[in-house]
C-alpha cells in the first residue's frame, strides 16, 4: 500500500504541477512514464515481483483465460450497476485545460493506474502472501485490499461486487501464468478500452439497459466463466515439475 501510494502520488502531483505551469501543453506524460518504469524497476530489483517471463507457459490459453475472467468481471459490474441505476462517466482534470491535456489525462492516467496497481498489490502484496499463506488466501486478501483502495465513492458502493470479481481473476492469472506481465497487460488493456469507449460514446448508463441486453450480457458472462474454467484447468493439468507457484521463483521465498 505504501508503494502504491507514494508512486500514486508522485504522478498526480507531477498531473497537478503541469495544470498550474502550462495547462494548455501536456508535458506530464513523459516523466509520468519515467517515474513509473523506476519505481516498477526498482522495486523488481529490491524485491522479485514477478517480472520474468517463464518460457514453459502455455501463454496463449493463459492470456485465454485473461480475456475470459475480465470479461466475467464486467459482465458482474454491468449487472451491479444496473441494479443501482449507475451511471459510467470518464474521470478528468478539475481545471480548465486544453483538449490535448484532457485527452492524454484519460489515457495515460488510466495505464498509468492499471500498471501500478498490478505492480503494488499483484506484485508486491500478492508475491508475499502466496508464500507464507498459500494462493488462494493471498488471491482473497489482496482482492479486498484492492478493491477496498478504490475512492470510496458512490461508484465503489455501486460496482464493488463486480471490482472484486475482476481483481480476484487477475490475481489468479498472475498465479496461473507465474507471472505478473499478463495481469499488467489485462489491466492496462481493459482501463485503456474503458477510457477510449467513454471518451468515443459518452457516460454509460446502466441503468438504462433492457431486460433482453441485461439477459444476453449475463449469458455472455457465463460462457466466459465456463471459458476460463476450462482453459485454467488445461494450464495446471500440465506435469507439476514444469508447473511451480510464481512465489517459488522469487529468492529467498522458496
Amino acid at each position: 500500500m505504501l508503494f502504491f501510494s507514494v508512486v500514486m502520488a508522485l504522478g498526480m502531483g507531477l498531473v497537478v504541477l503541469n495544470e498550474r505551469s502550462a495547462p494548455d501543453f501536456p508535458w506530464f506524460p513523459i516523466p509520468i512514464i519515467g517515474l513509473l518504469v523506476a519505481a516498477i524497476v526498482g522495486m523488481q530489483r529490491w524485491r522479485p515481483i514477478g517480472l520474468a517471463i517463464p518460457t514453459d507457459v502455455p501463454w496463449g490459453r493463459v492470456y485465454g483465460f485473461a480475456v475470459a475472467i475480465t470479461v466475467v468481471g464486467i459482465v458482474v459490474c454491468i449487472l451491479q450497476g444496473a441494479y443501482h441505476g449507475y451511471v459510467r462517466v470518464s474521470e478528468g482534470v478539475q481545471t480548465d485545460v486544453s483538449p490535448a491535456f484532457a485527452l492524454l489525462y484519460w489515457f495515460v492516467m488510466s495505464l498509468f493506474a492499471a500498471v501500478l496497481a498490478e505492480a503494488a498489490f499483484r506484485g508486491v502484496m500478492q508475491t508475499r502472501l502466496m508464500a507464507v499463506l498459500g494462493v488462494w488466501p493471498a488471491i482473497v486478501i489482496v482482492g479486498i485490499v484492492n478493491t477496498a483502495a478504490h475512492r470510496w465513492n458512490i461508484e465503489l458502493f455501486q460496482q464493488w461486487l463486480g471490482i472484486f470479481v475482476t481483481l480476484a481473476g487477475w490475481g489468479y492469472l498472475r498465479y496461473l501464468g507465474r507471472s505478473l506481465v499478463p495481469p499488467m497487460v489485462a489491466h492496462g488493456v481493459t482501463n485503456f478500452l474503458l477510457a477510449f469507449g467513454l471518451w468515443v460514446w459518452g457516460p454509460f448508463d446502466q441503468g438504462a439497459l433492457g431486460t433482453g441486453s441485461l439477459v444476453l450480457i449475463a449469458a455472455t458472462g457465463v460462457v466466459a466463466l465456463v471459458i476460463a474454467i476450462t482453459l485454467s484447468r488445461s494450464v495446471t493439468a500440465q506435469p507439476k515439475s514444469s508447473y511451480q507457484p510464481a512465489y517459488a521463483q522469487s529468492p529467498g521465498l522458496e
